[in-house]
């Protein structure tokens, strides 16, 4: 693939089937941001997620393939606390996940079994990991450091 700056992907998420790569992609079309769809196979590309009011970043597939999470922040947090949406596959969909005051970091998908998101408060060496079942069950764990 080639294009310029603007164009370039990043944090890729593999399928689980290994067929698409789900990418961010900085101001596509106009847009803030976006994730974009690449065809492992042949490398096209084609637009899953264009956003003109907030940041989408760090996709990551739930274990079927249908869907995925990704952080997101926008306006309201003046673009400073992540938080996890829920992004339909192939429609490109946003949901929102979670919306609090937490600032989520990273998502991690096990393949089977639950999911794991982390947010802290800026600033501080706090950490907290959520883990979320499906349904209502959710668990969290902290730690803190000096």
């Amino acid at each position: 693939m080639s294009g310029s700056n603007k164009e370039q992907l990043d944090n890729p998420a593999w399928s689980p089937d290994g067929r698409v790569i789900v990418c961010y992609i900085l101001q596509p079309q106009g847009a803030l941001t976006g994730l974009e769809i690449v065809d492992a196979y042949s490398g096209q590309r084609k637009a899953l997620v264009r956003s003109e009011n907030g940041v989408v970043l760090h996709p990551e597939w739930l274990p079927d393939g249908s869907e995925l999470l990704a952080l997101y922040r926008d306006a309201s947090s003046n673009f400073t606390r992540n938080q996890v949406i829920h992004v339909s596959f192939p429609g490109g969909t946003l949901t929102p996940v979670t919306r609090d005051a937490s600032n989520y970091t990273a998502i991690s998908v096990a393949r089977r079994g639950p999911i794991a998101g982390s947010g802290g408060q800026r600033g501080t060496l706090e950490c907290r990991t959520y883990v979320l079942g499906w349904g209502s069950d959710c668990r969290q764990g902290a730690w803190q450091g000096q």
